[in-house]
């Protein structure tokens, strides 16, 4: 795609590289999966690839590379965003963060300590600490840890390939600690391996809260050609987001096929830990504040002190001028939410009201004609505690549940009028409503365990 004059019957391809297949990707993933909910104009095809050496600076070197065929149609990066900072003052083309995936920072550190921590300089405690390799946030905050160190007593950074780390702790001696964002694989550790804990959320503590740690990144070249899958792509994140923070049962269930199977349970205390860290944003819109402690954050793994001026001038040249378009695509998903819930029930027809009444005053004066003046009333009485127990139970619609509920009902109805008006025996009678009792019992029991309650 880094080539022009295509016309629109021709298919485009276009890639997305990401870091790694990281489970905090998820509203990207899940976007793929749903074909982006038809945003994307159709004569676009867009794929998900991996980085070269699983880095964020190996994910922003393969987007900004426009001279080598091999990656000639990669134009999206998933990665830290502070990779920016070191393209400033280069040759083109512009680098440009689009949007917010991670808003905190997303890694927790794994041990088998029982005391937890609250500071980060409580993890220079340890031997050895697991993380990426270089090039990655993972490997710059331990290697502000070992500087924070005194002397021999630092610890030594042991550098794995993302999704290594958590395998690599559970042979490893003890006082070895492991920083992971894989918070499906660390309930999933946990779970199994009484003996480890998390030992502190970095995303809680001061020097890594509230950062940019993920972004959607492009090249202006892309922006300006390709605005439609620009604004479409953005459009579709931001809708997944929504859905993903909101724990729709089809995401979780993607969830738990892609990167599992772990189960509904330990996929569900994964979203609970996102929840807790403040791991997926509102809205998909970089945020100044967010992206000065990223830059903060940046400028420290190397050692040095951040240039909040520089910082800032990044903001104004490379985000906000382009901030326009993916503020237009959080309007437009958001204003779709709106309309769906502001939707209101079409009014009934008069002539449906008037025939509904007309037919249950026929209902109520055969039954009293034929059988008894009672009739009337137990039909009122069985239909009103129907809906009251289907509503209470909260059936879904047209399932068995349901179905079956209102068939038991129409049982009790009919055993109750043969009584009254054909004088049934009553030892049948009993037996038919002690049958529907058990059988509601029975529905109910079957409708509840299926929630997992």
């Amino acid at each position: 795609m880094k080539r022009s004059g295509m016309t629109h019957t021709e298919t485009i391809t276009t890639k997305i590289v990401v870091m790694d297949d990281h489970f905090l990707y998820l509203p990207l993933f899940y976007a793929k999966h749903r074909d982006f909910y038809g945003f994307i104009p159709p004569h676009y095809k867009v794929d998900i690839v991996k980085s070269a050496d699983k880095t964020d600076i190996s994910a922003f070197k393969m987007l900004m590379d426009v001279s080598s065929s091999r990656n000639a149609d990669i134009n999206f990066a998933v990665c830290d965003p502070a990779c920016v900072l070191t393209a400033v003052g280069t040759s083109p083309p512009i680098p440009i963060v689009l949007a917010e995936l991670i808003s905190n920072t997303a890694f927790w550190a794994v041990d088998r300590t029982d005391r937890p921590a609250s500071f980060l300089s409580e993890l220079t405690a340890f031997k050895n600490i697991i993380s990426f390799k270089p090039g990655t946030t993972s490997y710059g905050i331990a290697s502000r840890i070992v500087r924070e160190g005194k002397g021999n007593h630092a610890p030594t950074i042991r550098p794995v390939d993302p999704g290594h780390e958590l395998v690599r702790l559970r042979t490893s001696e003890r006082s070895t600690v492991a920083l992971s964002p894989d918070i499906l694989g660390i309930d999933h550790l946990l779970f199994n391996n009484a003996e480890f804990k998390i030992y502190l959320a970095l995303g809680n503590t001061p020097e890594y809260s509230s950062v940019l740690l993920t972004g959607l990144m492009t090249r202006d070249d892309v922006f300006h050609n390709h605005k439609e899958l620009t604004l479409g792509l953005l459009e579709a994140i931001q809708q997944s987001m929504i859905l993903t923070k909101n724990r729709m049962p089809d995401v979780m269930k993607y969830a738990d096929d892609r990167f599992g199977p772990f189960g509904e349970d330990l996929v569900r205390k994964a979203f609970d830990r996102a929840d807790e860290a403040h791991v997926f944003p509102d809205n998909i819109v970089v945020k100044q504040a967010h992206w000065m402690n990223a830059a903060d954050v940046a400028a420290d793994s190397m050692g040095c002190p951040c240039d909040k001026t520089e910082a800032l001038h990044v903001f104004h040249q490379h985000i906000a001028p382009y901030s326009h378009l993916t503020q237009q695509a959080v309007s437009k998903v958001y204003g779709r939410v709106a309309d769906a819930f502001d939707k209101r029930q079409p009014k009934p027809q008069i002539w449906k009201t008037c025939l509904s009444i007309a037919g249950w005053i026929a209902a109520g004066a055969a039954t009293m004609h034929w059988i008894h003046w009672s009739a009337p009333i137990t039909l009122l009485v069985a239909i009103a505690v129907g809906m009251y127990s289907a509503r209470l139970i909260s059936f879904k619609e047209k399932s068995p549940g349901l179905y079956g509920h209102w068939a038991l009902i129409v049982v009790a109805v009919v055993s109750i009028l043969g009584r009254i008006g054909f004088q049934w025996d009553r030892w049948f009678v009993w037996s038919a409503i002690i049958a529907v009792v058990v059988g509601e019992i029975t529905i109910i029991h079957i409708e509840l365990q299926g929630r997992g309650q």
